[in-house]
């Protein structure tokens, strides 16, 4: 038995009792609201963590140029060996690293600025290699 008398339309027109035009907007809204298809509600689900994933991603992409386009400051040896590197915001600020390079520039060696993707460390082959690190 019906509630309401929106179930009692609802029930002549499943029956076929009545016709949709003569199905009031109200109970129209009704089974809208009732007969929510799940499948929309997983596809708007599925639409929301793609473009968390976009936007993930974008973000990733955004720091990858950001580092590729960085650039390291490096002290090199004597001999041309890189063994010490900062990057560059830092390496104007940080006092640590300012006084290495004094260092290493009071000993014989350089500084150069390189982009961060193409730097690599390489060994030492000079024979005074403690003086560097003490």
């Amino acid at each position: 038995m019906s509630d309401t008398n929106k179930h009692k339309i609802n029930s002549k027109f499943r029956i076929g009792l009545i016709g949709i035009g003569e199905v009031p907007f109200s109970v129209r809204n009704f089974w809208n609201r009732k007969n929510f298809d799940k499948g929309e509600f997983l596809a708007l689900r599925a639409k929301k963590k793609e473009q968390i994933i976009d936007k993930e991603f974008n973000n990733e992409l955004i720091n990858l140029k950001i580092m590729s386009t960085r650039k390291v400051q490096v002290l090199k040896c004597k001999c041309g060996a890189k063994y010490a590197a900062c990057v560059e915001p830092d390496c104007y600020e940080d006092t640590d690293w300012l006084k290495d390079l004094r260092k290493c520039l009071k000993e014989g060696g350089t500084v150069e600025m390189e982009s961060a993707e193409e730097f690599r460390f390489t060994s030492c082959t000079c024979e005074d290699e403690q003086t560097l690190f003490s």
